[in-house]
């Protein structure tokens, strides 16, 4: 369950504008890691750990992808992935679709090829910081005990540094930036954790990518105004009720003096987001 946001009023809104970004990353990762020439998708297994709506476990499996296992912790959210995922559910390639919740992944031990994990850990540990974070840990821990051997752990997520500098609309509400990244594991921690639970750490790869993990109306200078525009992204859920009013109140006075645009020029030009990134993509074999 997110300790962030409310799941059953932010399904109302989530695929509104949420893609699946770098699902394309990760379909290229695993044609490269389980054979490079001719992957053989279709005798590939892979758990969607928090999959939400399911909106990655759509794209792999128009891709061919033999098995998809999937859970979520919000019961909205997966009657969403239900809906979205119903031709796939009839024909079996969705073997399962269930509620649970994290840390504990209700599989055995080493029956997943590829297990997924996009943009959920900083849902998990509500006083995370610096090192503080058990339930992320014990969700890694449970990846590397369901994964085979040779398997595959991918994860979207997106750095501190990365929250702090390059998504404009953070910049609003500067006083919750600092609460919001103290939920967020920083990319060094992940990498030194992983291989000390058994993962290698020469197949570890990362890459940052220029967008965000929602991008079909993240450039609009007059969604933060919106409602089911901040629905799609849980830093709002971050702000307290105050914090959203006086958010909104200086931006509809931007509007009204017509400068909101050069208002959002000017914040995003003020990120880093082609030099450290949106989102990070990692990946590491067993």
């Amino acid at each position: 369950m997110s300790i962030i946001a409310d799941y059953s009023v932010v399904s109302n809104n989530y695929d509104k504008s949420r893609i699946p970004v770098g699902a394309d990353i990760f379909l290229k990762i695993i044609r490269e890691h389980f054979n490079a020439e001719e992957p053989k998708l279709d005798q590939i297994q892979i758990l969607d750990v928090g999959c939400g709506t399911g909106n990655y476990s759509l794209e792999f499996c128009k891709a061919g992808i033999g098995e998809l296992y999937m859970f979520d912790a919000n019961e909205d959210m997966m009657s969403q992935a239900q809906t979205k995922l119903a031709t796939f559910i009839q024909s079996g390639t969705v073997k399962e679709l269930k509620q649970n919740f994290l840390p504990s992944i209700p599989y055995e031990d080493e029956t997943m090829d590829v297990v997924m994990i996009n943009q959920v850990l900083h849902h998990l540990d509500k006083d995370g910081h610096v090192d503080n974070f058990p339930k992320v840990f014990e969700t890694l821990q449970e990846t590397m005990r369901v994964l085979k051997p040779g398997g595959l752990l991918l994860m979207s997520y997106s750095t501190p540094e990365q929250l702090s500098s390059s998504y404009w609309y953070l910049k609003l509400i500067p006083a919750i930036v600092p609460r919001f990244i103290q939920r967020s594991t920083w990319c060094e921690q992940l990498t030194h954790f992983l291989p000390s639970i058994g993962y290698r750490a020469d197949t570890l790869k990362l890459e940052s990518v220029a967008y965000p993990s929602f991008s079909l109306t993240v450039d609009d200078p007059e969604g933060p105004l919106k409602k089911e525009w901040r629905d799609q992204d849980s830093f709002f859920s971050s702000a307290t009720p105050q914090e959203i009013d006086e958010m909104i109140s200086f931006l509809k006075i931007k509007k009204k003096e017509g400068t909101l645009r050069n208002l959002y020029i000017e914040l995003n030009g003020k990120g880093k987001g082609k030099e450290v990134g949106h989102t990070t993509f990692l990946s590491i074999s067993k």
